[in-house]
């Protein structure tokens, strides 16, 4: 059997993970239930992609506004696809990272999220200036430097990589031994 995995990193937006697999070594028709293994793909992707959702959900459960978090599941022509993003600019600004910042942050300040942590905080502090025209009328010349990249794209890619490769193996018995 060949099974390929896929991660696309799409940081803009999220990520996708397809997933496929086809038969290349024959079996014995009554050996493999393609319809028993599918159901266990299907089923145990469907419960990975909520809880994929949940993870980056927690990158803003502390934030005012909450960017709507998508996840979706699709099963169609032997491929799995699992895709979650958001269009959020500030959560894939978190995510990334920028080289430079057009914002000036209170002396107190304290970010809600930190980078390699999927999780998010209280923080403390405001901006005392947004943008170029704000910080210019301040007596900035330059941006400062940019924000460091939270990295929860990778995390979580990290996180659930190996788990899709037990559920493959465990849909593949399944579906040999027929329960």
């Amino acid at each position: 059997m060949q099974a390929s995995l896929t991660f696309q990193r799409s940081f803009r937006r999220g990520f996708e993970m397809p997933w496929g697999f086809k038969v290349t070594r024959p079996f014995r028709k009554s050996t493999l239930s393609a319809a028993t293994t599918r159901g266990v793909l299907v089923g145990r992707m469907k419960d990975m992609t909520r809880r994929m959702q949940k993870d980056m959900q927690a990158t803003v459960a502390t934030w005012a506004t909450q960017p709507q978090i998508v996840a979706q599941f699709r099963f169609s022509g032997g491929v799995a696809r699992i895709r979650v993003y958001t269009t959020d600019k500030r959560w894939n600004w978190l995510n990334k990272g920028t080289d430079i910042r057009w914002a000036l942050m209170s002396n107190d300040w304290i970010s809600k999220t930190t980078p390699g942590f999927l999780g998010s905080g209280s923080g403390a502090g405001f901006v005392v200036a947004r943008g170029a025209g704000a910080m210019k009328r301040m007596g900035f010349k330059n941006p400062l430097p940019g924000i460091e990249a939270r990295g929860w794209t990778p995390i979580i890619v990290e996180i659930y990589q190996g788990e899709l490769d037990i559920i493959v193996r465990e849909a593949v018995i399944r579906g040999v031994v027929g329960r």
